[in-house]
């Protein structure tokens, strides 16, 4: 099931709102803008700068704040007119554009009602006027065109979230079949007739080539439980060797405590760690202890030398895995 965030940023094209109002409001004789959630404003009035200060000094920011807010807070009311005083040749209504329950943007519409008209009332020049009738039409038509613009931009966001969702899940499928393949390979890599070390050294190439990898290891802890030796190692380059001979002192491996550790870059580290990160130049680390004997005899040691990285819940569990 495809899960769509709702709000203005979804949903709507504020320059192609604009021009829809526009047209809008040339065609019926009205002005108008929108806003959304916490009142902010997405397009500007239609009209030049006489007759936006006369339409702004009627419907002021307090009253289409609140008239704004009756449509975009209900589940249910979609249109809502003032009932502030305002002179009786003006009508004001708010026209929600509604997504299901929710209005996620509203319309301010103002008129000016030229059969109220008195001699007294002075308007600029060039202001357009309606009547009521036409007035109320033409909310009801902009109810509609707005129904039907949310509509299309829901259809349009449903599609791209699809398709997203469709890449998303091919990119996982190709991820599984790389993973099940590389694990089937070290599955025919152990019935091998090589020699230990041999089979090792496929395997962790096979393991560092699949994750992408700076370095992948096999050591031992020796008899005398003080020194480690290598037994294998991988690397996607020779500087990025971890340097680990035939006897290694135990203590300058901070990771062979028997625990498994998964360190990413930019994780806050211990001092021993801190050293052991530094002199070989170790961005991230994934360490496992091997279990021969009911002792903690081996390790595997996967390391990032070269970029900075966070291991995914995926990677550590192939690193398990194989």
């Amino acid at each position: 099931m495809i899960k769509r965030e709702v709000s203005s940023d979804n949903y709507i094209d504020v320059e192609e709102l604009q021009q829809i109002q526009d047209r809008f409001c040339e065609a019926n004789h009205l002005y108008c803008f929108c806003v959304t959630r916490p009142y902010e404003v997405l397009t500007k009035y239609y009209g030049s700068l006489d007759e936006i200060n006369k339409v702004n000094e009627i419907a002021t920011s307090e009253l289409c704040y609140d008239l704004s807010s009756r449509v975009l807070i209900s589940k249910v009311e979609n249109v809502a007119e003032s009932d502030d005083k305002i002179p009786p040749f003006v009508r004001i209504m708010t026209v929600g554009l509604r997504l299901s329950e929710q209005a996620i943007a509203a319309w301010i519409v103002v008129g000016f009602l030229e059969e109220y008209l008195s001699e007294g009332d002075i308007l600029p020049d060039g202001m357009m006027l309606t009547n009521e009738q036409d007035f109320y039409k033409s909310v009801q038509l902009l109810e509609t065109l707005s129904k039907q613009y949310m509509k299309s931009k829901d259809d349009e966001t449903y599609l791209k979230e699809a398709m997203k969702q469709s890449i998303i899940e091919t990119e996982d499928a190709i991820e599984k079949y790389r993973r099940s393949t590389s694990l089937s390979r070290i599955i025919g890599m152990l019935d091998s007739e090589k020699s230990f070390p041999e089979i090792t050294n496929d395997i962790l190439k096979e393991v560092g080539e699949y994750a992408g990898i700076s370095n992948a290891s096999l050591l031992r802890l020796n008899k005398d439980q003080k020194t480690v030796e290598r037994i294998s190692e991988w690397v996607s380059a020779e500087k990025y060797s971890l340097g680990v001979g035939e006897k290694a002192e135990k203590s300058e491996l901070p990771f062979f405590t028997g625990k498994p550790y998964t360190i990413s870059y930019g994780a806050l580290l211990p001092y021993e760690f801190k050293t052991f990160f530094e002199r070989y130049d170790i961005k991230a680390g994934a360490y496992l202890p091997i279990v021969v004997s009911d002792e903690n005899a081996m390790y595997l040691s996967f390391t990032e030398n070269s970029r900075n990285r966070n291991w995914s819940i995926d990677e550590i569990k192939f690193f398990n895995e194989a």
